[in-house]
């Protein structure tokens, strides 16, 4: 299955369109990315 549609079939609440849909789960995705560290200067 797709992460999408896994995602999707995960939600409690459906999103009224798929852009509402598109736009939760790339901000889902968003929020996993870990920083980078900064170097010392």
């Amino acid at each position: 299955m797709p992460g999408i549609t896994r995602f999707y079939s995960g939600l409690r609440q459906k999103p009224a369109t798929f852009l509402d849909l598109l736009w939760a789960f790339e901000a889902r995705h968003q929020r996993r990315a870990t920083p980078r560290k900064r170097r010392a200067r």
